[in-house]
Parts: structure tokens; C-alpha cells; sequence
């Protein structure tokens, strides 16, 4: 209970402060479903297109030379055996002009959160590279390639676990961000 209400206070903190900072004028909303449980499932149990979704909002801060700042919140729920729930931030930087293709965009990030598994929770690192690609202003295709510490797996079973998922997905510009504020 008060971890949800952590996860509350930090949304609401991270929206109000990224309505008064100078931005790259993005707020995006994206949905990103693992490749491998949706098409084929995985050799523990979990069969083809079981959920694995990962909710990303996040800010884009100030164009410089080859990219920007961003940073963010992502919410993970899979339908694995136990169930499976990840709450995390993140700080990274999005390249937009390396193959002087302004619509495609690659990100290195960095990862902190908290997984909840079987009644326990447990701190959590991962490194993630998503790629973008601009179909429209207000869309863009989207794939993550992870890596997770699955710290849930350490206590279950004592394994110090990295695992690897590769999702695909869509993000959706939300809004405009201003100096003097928000406009929708």
C-alpha cells in the first residue's frame, strides 16, 4: 500500500515539475509488449501471447547537437506464473541525428525500480536501448531491448539473474510542454 502511494506521489511530482522546465516541448506516452511471450511464448510455461506490457511516460528535454535528454517513469505488468509487476525511473539520452534521419530516434537508458513478486518486493537495476521511428507527428514505432536484474528471482530461488527481453511497441506524443506551463 504505501509503496502504490510512493508511485502516486512520484507521478504526480514528476507532471507538475516537467510543466515548468524548458523542454523539447514532448510528453509521450508509450506501450511496449515483450516480442517472445506474444508470438511463441517461453520454455517456462507461459505460451504464446501472454501479456508482458511495459507503460512508459516520459519527458524530452532541450535539443542539443545530436540528441536530448530524457527521463521517465515505466510501469511493467506481466501475466507469468506468480504474477509480475515492476515500478521504475529512468535518465537517458536520445541520439536524433546520427544517420541524419531527424525521425529515428535512439535511446540508451538507464533503469531503477522496484520489482513486486509473490507478496515481496525487491530493488532493481536495468539498461535499456529503445529505437523510434516518426510515422506521424504524434506516433512513432518503437522497439526496447532490455536488460533486467531480476532481483524477484533472487529471492524465489537464490540466482543472481540478467535477463534480456526485446519488446515492440507504439509511443504517442501526449502534449506540449511550455516554459509557463502545460498546454494540452
Amino acid at each position: 500500500m504505501i509503496f502504490k502511494k510512493n508511485s502516486i506521489l512520484l507521478f504526480i511530482t514528476f507532471f507538475f515539475s516537467i510543466c515548468y522546465i524548458n523542454a523539447q516541448d514532448l510528453i509521450t506516452l508509450s506501450g511496449h509488449q515483450d516480442f517472445k511471450l506474444l508470438t511463441i511464448g517461453d520454455e517456462r510455461g507461459n505460451a504464446p501471447g501472454t501479456l508482458n506490457l511495459i507503460t512508459t511516460l516520459k519527458h524530452e528535454a532541450t535539443q542539443q547537437k545530436l540528441g536530448f535528454y530524457v527521463f521517465g517513469i515505466d510501469y511493467e505488468k506481466a501475466n507469468i506464473k506468480d504474477g509480475y509487476e515492476r515500478y521504475s525511473g529512468f535518465v537517458g539520452y536520445t541520439f536524433n541525428f546520427v544517420f541524419n534521419d531527424p525521425k529515428l530516434k535512439i535511446t540508451p537508458a538507464i533503469n531503477y525500480g522496484k520489482i513486486v513478486r509473490r507478496g515481496k518486493t525487491s530493488s532493481s537495476i536495468s539498461g535499456t536501448i529503445q529505437t523510434a521511428y516518426n510515422v506521424s507527428k504524434k506516433v512513432r514505432l518503437s522497439t526496447k531491448f532490455q536488460y533486467k536484474q531480476r532481483s524477484d528471482l533472487k529471492i524465489a530461488y537464490n540466482l543472481n539473474v540478467v535477463r534480456s527481453s526485446f519488446f515492440v511497441g507504439l509511443e504517442i506524443a501526449l502534449f506540449e510542454t511550455k516554459k509557463t506551463g502545460c498546454s494540452l
